[in-house]
């Protein structure tokens, strides 16, 4: 299985930032969550409302969307921003559903569901941690 580069005809796979490259040559099309699998989409034109956006994690739908129209170093920001998303939300440090209250909590605290978080998500997903180890480039 592979990312639907025909599902949006503009995308050039020639074009694409390195990290999206190395998504596709790896076949890495999803991100267990453990508790549901999140299909890792390429787009252009992301928009979170009216706000232009680089990525979007939709928990409703179990996607995460990347804009391919970044440099590569945005680029691997942006998977790396979209995957924290999921594990924040898998360890409870979720945005309470679109509420905008901040989330208070110690340094060792989040500290340890953190990396719990970063442990489930490698041992899960060792072909995209490893991709995200080797580096942006």
């Amino acid at each position: 299985m592979r990312l639907d580069l025909m599902a949006t005809p503009k995308i050039n796979y020639d074009k694409l930032p390195k990290i999206y490259k190395k998504l596709l040559d790896n076949e890495i099309v999803a991100l267990d969550a453990g508790w549901r699998v999140f299909q890792i989409n390429l787009a252009r034109h992301l928009f979170d409302g009216l706000d232009k956006c680089h990525g979007i994690t939709d928990f409703d739908s179990a996607s995460i969307t990347l804009d391919v129209d970044v440099t590569d170093d945005l680029a691997y920001e942006t998977l790396v921003h979209e995957i924290t998303h999921v594990i924040l939300e898998t360890v409870g440090c979720g945005d309470n559903y679109g509420e905008q209250k901040d989330l208070v909590i110690s340094n060792e605290k989040l500290t340890t569901l953190t990396s719990r978080g970063l442990i489930m998500f490698m041992t899960l997903n060792p072909k995209l941690f490893q991709l995200l180890l080797d580096g942006p480039l």
